[in-house]
Parts: structure tokens; C-alpha cells; sequence
């Protein structure tokens, strides 16, 4: 072994197992991109709210109470003096009906959206308000997934008496669960049953002669490996990173492990070998009647979990959860940025559109204007087309917007918003990271089924 890689592993292993802690994160039932939800009962007074989010220092909170006219004009403005005689006209619904964004479907709740940046802050918000008798909740994450760590736990602590090199596998494999209690995704826990039985395979062949050769030419060792190092990343970019990291640190712990070991052997006056080569040797310990249905089954059982969680919120009621605004599938019920482009449009062109109903065109708009140049008096168009370019520039706008505007919380999320319910702290599994867990059980299944018509095809 080069010393090179005697000298890194230690500082590897350190710097992995502090990653791990360090940017530990829990699966998020996260609604919006670049905000949080808090949620109050709909009878709270707003202003104890108000005098919570002061009191928790958290500043560009977007409240039903905070909200004005969503457009950039003077109260002198001809256009204002027009919208206040027609404020109840259909055409200026909008600005009526964007007030359902504050409220939870059922409207026994009333929202407060909190930038991103002042999340660290929620946890102290939420204390505050439950001081003052205030039953608040929100939408920051769902509540930890103890099964993940647990099943992976009890699988660890089984292959390691089944293991031919207890010590060796229990000290490699617990990094993995170690990182799956930091990070506990679904997918994470697939990803782990793979690496574990790998480790396992290593443990049971380790210091026999031509081991590394033996698990390579095994092509399902790298293909469980390459599976679940991708089904990793179908959880997020971040804990894909955190995965890596805790191989790493399990490649990192088999090094020092060795080289204790051969100082060990080095003090001894007498040191045993292997006569048998590794590839005279099972790498299921002669188990894996138990070992391969083990493994499979914890696969399953997560997966099952996966099922469930990803697919229980199609069949349950609306009642049954807190269905809180989102980007989600369209709901009448919410305004859409289409809807705020029309309600702009019209309080712009109001003033200027034509009475006749058979000559007007809803959108496009021409006025005559005249101005006075030294005596001189000069007739000018004002033209106006309801076009894409309106609307880009009508939604560019909204960051020009002088107060913290739910028009800002409807952008954060792009062009293609589409408002709609969804319900909070559940997580669930994308359809990739569904596909790429179902891969991980069917790999198992084939291992599993491949072994037992070997071991069949040699009776």
C-alpha cells in the first residue's frame, strides 16, 4: 500500500465523519423555494404575530396585513382615481381573491411566509407565539423517519455476528448508518442495504489472496455499488455529496484497519495466514441462505415505506391534512400570475378604454394625447398591446414592488407557477427516486434468485 494513502486515510476519515454531522439534514416538506411557511389559527390576532416576528428578529415577512395594491402608482394617478370607482368590477378580482394565499385551504389557518434566509429564526418564532398560548406550526420539515435508522441499525448489528471479520465489518459499515441517522431519506436507505451487504462480501474474503481481483471480477459488487451511489442523489444534490463521503470514509476505515493490523501481526513472533485463496471462498460466509432474504427483505420493507408515505396524500381527505398554497396542480380557488397580468393590464388601460363594447379591443389599447411645446400643441398615441412582452414586464416589476408582496413569493417559484394545495410535513419520493429505490430491491431480487439456482444447478 503506498504511503500516500496510509497518511490521507486518517485525515479522510475525520473529515468525512465531521461533514456528515456538520451538514446533517432531515428530509423537507418544503412548499416554496425561497420561502417558509408559518401557520397560525385563523381567530390569532395578527398583530401578536406581528409582535412575535419583531421579537424573533425576522424581517421581510410577506403577511395578509402587509399587503397593498400590487402595482407601482401614485394615489393622485388618474389610474387609481379610476380602479377606486370600479374596485368591485370582475376585472379587478384579483387583487381580492390573491388574499386566499394567506390562508390554508380549509381557511382555519392563516399563513406568514418567511424568506429562506431568516429560517435559523422559525424555531425561535414558534416558541415565542407557544408562549403566548399560540398553537403555530410550519412547513420547515417533516417529522424524522426513525424506521430508516432503526432498520438499518438492526441489519448491522445481524450481518456483523454472520460476518467472518466481525470487528473489521462493524467498524466499515457503521459509517453508512451513521450517515443514513444524519441524513435519513428513503432513498439514502436503499442505498445503504447495497453498501452494507458490499461490505459485507469484503469482510468475509479480507486479507485472503487475490481479494481485490475476486470482488472485482464479482460484477454485481460494482453494480450495487454504482446503483446506490445514484440512488443517492435522487434524494438531493447535498446529501448525494454526504453518500460519497461516508463511502470514502468506509474505504478510509478499511486502510487504518490494515495497517493496525499488520502492526499487530508485525509484534507477533508466530502470524497465521490463509492457505485458501479468495476466490475458493464465499462471500456470503457460507449464509446465504439468511444473509441474501435478510438483506432483501429490509430492502422491501424500506421500499414499502416509500410506497406508502409517496402515495398515502392522493387517498386521503383534504380534511385529513393541512392543505397549505403551493406550487402545485392548479386550483380554482388560488390566482394564478396570469391573473395578476390581466388585473394589471386593466387598472393601466382602464381610463383609456373605449365605451363602445363593438369597437373595443380588450387587448390593445390607442390614445390620442396632446401636450403643449411653446404654443405649440403636438398630438402623441399612447399604445398598449396585452402581448408576452407585457407580461414580462409586468412580472420583471414585481421586484420594483415598494412592500414585501405575495406577488414576490408567486415569482420566487418562475414563470411556469401554478398555484395550487399541497399537503405539509410529508415527504415524499419523487417518481425517479421512487424508480431508482424499486432498482435497488430488484438488484437484491436477482442476486438472490441467481444464487439459490446455482446453488440448485449444483445439487
Amino acid at each position: 500500500m503506498k504511503n500516500y494513502i496510509k497518511i490521507a486515510s486518517p485525515f479522510i476519515l475525520i473529515i468525512s465523519l465531521l461533514a456528515i454531522f456538520t451538514f446533517r439534514s432531515l428530509p423537507a416538506s418544503k412548499l416554496w423555494n425561497e420561502y417558509a411557511v408559518v401557520y397560525v389559527p385563523v381567530e390569532t390576532s395578527d398583530q401578536s404575530v406581528l409582535n412575535a416576528l419583531g421579537e424573533a428578529k425576522i424581517e421581510g415577512a410577506v403577511t395578509l396585513s402587509g399587503q397593498f395594491l400590487p402595482v407601482n402608482t401614485s394615489i393622485d394617478s388618474l389610474e387609481y382615481s379610476i380602479y377606486r370607482y370600479n374596485s368591485q368590477n370582475d376585472d379587478f378580482s384579483y387583487d381580492r381573491k390573491r388574499n386566499a394565499y394567506f390562508f390554508d385551504k380549509s381557511q382555519n389557518f392563516r399563513l406568514y411566509y418567511i424568506p429562506v434566509q431568516e429560517k435559523q429564526k422559525i424555531a425561535s418564532l414558534l416558541s415565542i407565539l407557544s408562549a403566548s398560548g399560540i398553537k403555530a406550526g410550519a412547513d420547515i420539515s417533516a417529522s424524522y423517519p426513525w424506521i430508516l435508522p432503526f432498520i438499518s441499525a438492526i441489519l448491522l448489528i445481524i450481518l456483523t455476528l454472520f460476518s467472518k471479520n466481525k470487528i473489521f465489518f462493524l467498524l466499515a459499515a457503521s459509517v453508512p448508518v451513521i450517515n443514513l441517522f444524519c441524513n435519513p431519506f428513503y432513498q439514502m436507505a436503499e442505498a445503504e442495504c447495497l453498501v452494507m451487504l458490499c461490505l459485507f462480501f469484503i469482510s468475509n474474503v479480507w486479507q485472503r489472496r487475490g481479494a481485490i481481483a475476486y470482488l472485482l471480477a464479482n460484477h454485481a459488487i460494482p453494480a450495487m455499488l454504482f446503483t446506490a451511489l445514484l440512488c443517492a442523489f435522487t434524494c438531493t444534490l447535498k446529501s448525494g455529496f454526504m453518500f460519497t463521503l461516508s463511502l470514502f470514509a468506509s474505504a478510509s476505515v478499511m486502510v487504518i484497519y490494515k495497517i493496525i493490523q499488520d502492526y499487530i501481526r508485525s509484534k507477533e513472533s508466530f502470524v497465521p495466514v490463509y492457505i485458501r485463496p479468495a476466490k475458493k471462498i464465499s462471500v456470503y460466509g457460507s449464509n446465504a441462505g439468511l444473509i441474501l432474504p435478510l438483506v432483501t427483505a429490509a430492502s422491501l420493507v424500506i421500499f414499502a415505506v416509500i410506497f406508502i408515505s409517496s402515495f398515502s396524500g392522493i387517498s386521503s381527505k383534504s380534511s385529513e391534512k393541512l392543505m397549505l398554497p403551493a406550487n402545485s396542480q392548479q386550483s380554482a380557488d388560488l390566482p394564478q400570475l396570469e391573473d395578476y397580468y390581466r388585473w394589471t393590464w386593466n387598472f393601466k388601460t382602464y381610463p383609456y378604454k373605449s365605451l363602445n363594447k363593438e369597437s373595443s379591443n380588450e387587448n390593445f389599447i390607442e390614445y390620442p394625447q396632446f401636450t403643449e411645446e411653446k404654443g405649440v400643441i403636438r398630438q402623441n398615441s399612447l399604445v398598449m398591446a396585452y402581448n408576452q412582452s407585457f407580461k414580462d414586464s409586468v412580472y420583471e416589476n414585481i421586484d420594483s414592488l415598494q412592500f414585501n408582496s405575495i406577488e414576490k413569493v408567486l415569482k420566487s417559484e418562475g414563470k411556469d407557477f401554478s398555484g395550487g394545495y399541497s399537503p405539509t410535513n410529508s415527504y415524499t419520493v419523487d417518481l425517479f427516486g421512487i424508480i431508482m429505490s424499486l432498482i435497488c430491491v430488484f438488484i437484491l431480487l436477482f442476486i438472490y434468485i441467481s444464487t439459490m439456482i446455482r446453488k440448485g444447478t449444483k445439487r
